[in-house]
């Protein structure tokens, strides 16, 4: 079964539990229907009827693009052990979009390790927002150092890797939300 149809099937079970109702799946007429657009698919209890469309639903523009580059650059560094700092757990975040399209994988990899046991070993206890000087990677980084204290130290050290300052792009380009503190009240384009 597709992944999509299970999705359908566990959302209407879900429904059923929450609403205490019995819909079941009477037709998939995405695809009954190939060449016109139709919803997932139609399910049924006694004589009302529900449609199911799913859909990707991104928190922003362009999110699983900038996902897919994130984990293929960003993931290696939480396993380099050559990055660990005894007694210390270590944050590093990016900013969204951080990783700028067209660049090398390996290469921006490659630049990020060396960059992070260059500066990593020198830095204070606590979050320190550094800008990485690279031709290629030129953004705004955020590390937080922390002494680990409560925690035995034959635990192993964490690095994780994560990322921050997502756009808002709930609005047209023609919009945008005033109150929105990631719009910070200007007009994109």
């Amino acid at each position: 079964m597709r992944r999509d149809k299970q999705l359908v099937l566990e959302f209407v079970q879900a429904y059923n539990c929450a609403y205490g109702s019995s819909f079941s799946i009477e037709s998939w007429p995405e695809d009954e229907c190939r060449n016109t657009p139709a919803v997932e698919a139609i399910a049924r209890q006694g004589n009302q009827r529900m449609a199911i469309e799913h859909t990707l639903a991104q928190p922003f523009v362009d999110e699983r693009e900038d996902s897919a580059i994130f984990r293929r650059v960003m993931a290696p560094i939480e396993t380099d052990e050559s990055l660990l700092l005894e007694g210390y757990d270590v944050t590093v975040t990016i900013n969204v979009g951080g990783i700028p399209k067209g660049v090398d994988w390996g290469t921006a990899l490659g630049l990020i390790r060396e960059w992070l046991s260059r500066e990593l070993p020198s830095l204070p206890d606590g979050r320190t927002r550094i800008w990485c000087r690279n031709l290629l990677l030129s953004s705004n980084y955020s590390l937080r150092k922390h002494w680990m204290t409560r925690r035995d130290f034959r635990d192993p050290c964490l690095l994780c890797a994560t990322r921050l300052k997502t756009p808002c792009t709930m609005y047209s380009k023609r919009r945008y939300d005033r109150n929105c503190q990631s719009c910070e009240g200007r007009a994109r384009t």
